[in-house]
């Protein structure tokens, strides 16, 4: 009745969930949902920036670091700079 399915099973990197993907995504599939994605990002792709307004040390997803010059969102930073004082 309905279409055979051509995708395969695979593993989200980030919460280890197994999901089904259509064929023209296999090349490209990593994470099963932008939840998954950024969270898997903001612990593995961070990297430190120092504001070069007030020389303040803040960290940023390493593909916003040309974005991210000025600590102006520093408010939505914050976690991240809490998880790397810690260690």
């Amino acid at each position: 009745m309905g279409r055979d399915k051509t995708g395969e099973i695979r593993t989200c990197l980030c919460c280890h969930k197994e999901v089904y993907i259509p064929k023209y995504r296999l090349e490209t599939f990593k994470f099963c949902s932008r939840k998954c994605a950024y969270s898997y990002k903001a612990e593995n792709e961070t990297v430190p920036i120092t504001c070069k307004t007030c020389g303040e040390l803040f960290y940023v997803i390493s593909h916003r670091r040309k974005l991210q010059n000025i600590a102006v969102n520093l408010a939505i930073i914050n976690p991240l700079e809490e998880k790397f004082s810690e260690t």
